[in-house]
């Protein structure tokens, strides 16, 4: 008997490495461009947990004051504290600031004495 020698790839091997190479750059690409509602998302979550961590963190009686923050990302935050104060009431708001652009929403603490 005599067998011919063939060389090259069968379809079912092309298919699953075109398959394989989609997959993989699609995984990357997810990875290096973010999609913007996730990163409002990571912005906004952020930037009310660090509202929360000074809210709680400041005296009755400080008055309005500006915080900074550096995030593991290099971004640079500011928190602003602003004090409302009415007898027998001092509430305070603090709204995170991200690079001068992205605002988080205000919160809010009220002290009655």
């Amino acid at each position: 008997m005599h067998f011919k020698l063939r060389i090259g790839f069968t379809l079912v091997e092309v298919l699953i490495s075109i398959a394989l190479l989609c997959t993989t750059g699609t995984v990357l690409l997810s990875f290096f461009f973010k999609n913007p509602t996730t990163e409002l998302a990571w912005i906004n979550d952020y930037g009310n947990n660090l509202s929360k961590t000074y809210l709680y963190s400041i005296q009755i009686d400080t008055p309005d004051t500006i915080f900074t923050h550096l995030d593991y990302h290099g971004w640079h935050w500011e928190i602003v504290i602003q004090a409302h104060k009415k007898d027998p009431e001092a509430c305070f708001q603090a709204t995170s600031i991200r690079a001068n652009q992205d605002t988080t929403r205000s919160l809010y603490i009220c002290d009655y004495e």
